[in-house]
């Protein structure tokens, strides 16, 4: 029996490293997190060779504003299912809203936007005004404003149906370490069943999801803290390193040890540019 839908707290904001590797000044407000506002507002620039930027699956949907006088535009982003590369326009400063796994936007379901890129407005006719504001911003806490304000209550999708969300929060709570098999036991409907109503919902197989989960939280180790890789293997339920390096690169462009090394070089040239 499905019981009542709960956020569990050790739920994560799902990160995109190549948005802090691979841009300048990239920064984020995670002090948004709300039960009614479940996004996570960031901002960076785009460096002046940089054409494209490396994403991996995080089951999210982002709204992507590139803000460039010339030629302002917003695009919504779905999860990709494998490490992938997005183009972006060299020099220009991007501003993002990330809404967690399971929050879409509008009324179209999730699994629409996997692996699409959809300007923003063959979506939803907003007034010219709202963009502009947005574009016109001068800061990022102003953009964070405005997008609140503005956009966030017309973009909010209804919640998920009871059971999905269900099985969202509980493969959330195990860091991805339960099967549908388990799933199928705690609400007693059956696994096809199950698989067929997640997938339309979220847009994942559930069994992904896990996956993309587990990865998640796996990144987040790598890059919060300096504990041993075999300590993340056991933590996080591998079966063992070569499952777990496995695993990281399938979602990955690099293997674990080689982003906990750029992710160590990157905060050293951070912390020498601000000296």
């Amino acid at each position: 029996m499905v019981g009542t839908s709960v956020v569990h707290p050790s739920h994560i904001m799902p990160i995109q490293f190549g948005f802090q590797l691979e841009t300048k000044f990239y920064m984020e407000d995670n002090v948004t997190r709300k039960p009614d506002q479940p996004v996570l507002y960031y901002e960076f620039t785009n460096g002046e060779q940089t054409e494209v930027i490396h994403v991996v699956p995080d089951g999210c949907v982002d709204v992507l504003f590139l803000c460039d006088a010339a030629q302002p535009k917003a695009e919504i982003c779905g999860s990709v299912l494998a490490a992938r590369v997005m183009r972006f326009q060299p020099g220009t400063r991007y501003f993002g809203v990330r809404f967690l796994p399971g929050h879409g936007i509008g009324v179209i379901p999730l699994k629409a936007w996997v692996e699409q890129r959809v300007a923003l407005q063959d979506v939803f006719a907003l007034p010219d005004e709202y963009m502009q504001r947005i574009f016109e911003a001068q800061h990022f806490q102003e953009r964070v404003q405005w997008f609140a304000t503005l956009f966030l209550p017309l973009m909010m999708s209804k919640p998920l149906p009871e059971l999905v969300q269900f099985c969202l929060n509980e493969m959330t709570a195990c860091r991805g370490n339960v099967t549908v098999n388990d799933l199928s036991m705690y609400t007693g409907y059956s696994t096809r069943y199950l698989r067929k109503k997640f997938e339309d919902c979220v847009g994942f197989s559930p069994k992904l999801f896990a996956q993309t989960v587990r990865f998640q939280h796996a990144l987040h180790m790598i890059m919060s803290n300096d504990v041993d890789l075999l300590d993340i293997v056991h933590e996080q339920g591998y079966y063992d390193h070569s499952h777990f390096v496995n695993n990281f690169k399938k979602f990955s462009h690099l293997s674990p040890h080689q982003l906990r090394l750029e992710w160590s070089q990157r905060k050293l040239i951070t912390e020498l540019e601000l000296l």
